[in-house]
């Protein structure tokens, strides 16, 4: 792992293991949500992700029953 920036709008995380050519560095932080992302929303891309501000994120709730069902 290095000092990678995470390339998502807004995010301060500089640990980023996974890169893609096309969109650059994303942390697990990002990773994890970007995950959540691209199953909930039908209208998922992931430029859209990468452009949108990881604060407008933070007041958004998980149901966390659904991501770990029984």
């Amino acid at each position: 792992m290095g000092v990678m920036a995470c390339s998502r709008k807004g995010c301060d995380n500089i640990l980023c293991e996974r890169y893609n050519v096309n969109f650059g560095y994303v942390c697990n932080s990002c990773f994890d949500a970007l995950t959540i992302a691209q199953r909930d929303d039908p209208d998922f891309t992931i430029e859209g992700f990468m452009r949108s501000d990881v604060n407008s994120m933070k007041d958004k709730k998980v149901d966390l029953n659904e991501v770990f069902p029984l």
